[in-house]
């Protein structure tokens, strides 16, 4: 269902006029917003329970500064990743996707 609607979305600004690389850019923008976010609470979920660990072992708590990369790596996998719908997305004729109902 989702699909469907995004897929009238891209035809609607396609067919108003919108040009496809500004289409394009939208995936990956998206696509990065996710994985910083996705980074963030991944890295957020991570500390906490190695700090519950190490309290309840009686061991000290450190992270590396390198799970501040965290966020940084997810936004790069989330740019490739939506590399290949906005490709997809700007070679569609916007009257086929106007009529994919």
């Amino acid at each position: 269902m989702k699909t469907k609607m995004c897929r009238r979305e891209i035809g609607i600004s396609l067919g108003l006029g919108m040009p496809a690389w500004h289409i394009a850019m939208q995936f990956p923008l998206e696509a990065m917003l996710l994985g910083i976010v996705g980074g963030l609470a991944g890295m957020a979920v991570g500390a906490l329970i190695a700090a519950v660990l190490a309290m309840l072992l009686g061991w000290p708590f450190m992270l590396p500064w390198t799970v501040m990369l965290v966020p940084v790596v997810g936004a790069m996998v989330g740019a490739v990743g939506g590399c290949v719908p906005a490709i997809q997305a700007t070679r569609i004729n916007p009257a086929e996707l106007l009529r994919s109902t």
